[in-house]
């Protein structure tokens, strides 16, 4: 895992997935081999819950400013959480479907060491390379 470890001490602000609790069922599946990297990442996007903002430091908490406040009312908001949940639940079962091939990039072949190094700075930087990968190898 080291060759994926990155630096985050010195950055002000980390940015990554939003996702709430229905989509945690990707994150666990990924763990457990049952999806690929290309799925848990698409998944991520198709919530199309955006992104989420980690503020670390002084300097970047100083550069918040307050614009506006806006009511999310539960009886709107909870209808729009529970098709999101049933979005999510749509998408994962036909994820689970779906054939993994030779190319697609599983948790064991980051872990093993079995991805290229033009693949480690693609999935480094959030990008699925399975369009770059020509086949796994079983060392």
């Amino acid at each position: 895992m080291n060759n994926f470890n990155i630096d985050y001490e010195n950055y002000d602000v980390i940015v990554g997935y939003r996702a709430d609790d229905s989509y945690f069922q990707f994150a666990k599946a990924f763990l457990n081999n049952g999806i690929t990297y290309k799925t848990l990442s698409n998944a991520m996007y198709l919530g199309e819950l955006g992104n989420q903002y980690a503020i670390k430091s002084e300097k970047a908490f100083s550069k918040l400013t307050f614009n506006t406040v806006h009511k999310a009312p539960a009886s709107i908001w909870f209808e729009k959480k529970i098709a999101r949940e049933n979005k999510a639940r749509e998408i994962y079962t036909n994820s689970k479907l779906e054939k993994i091939s030779d190319n697609d990039i599983l948790l064991t072949d980051i872990i093993r060491g079995r991805i290229s190094d033009e693949e480690k700075k693609l999935l480094q930087q959030g990008i699925s390379p399975v369009s770059t990968r020509s086949s796994r190898s079983d060392d």
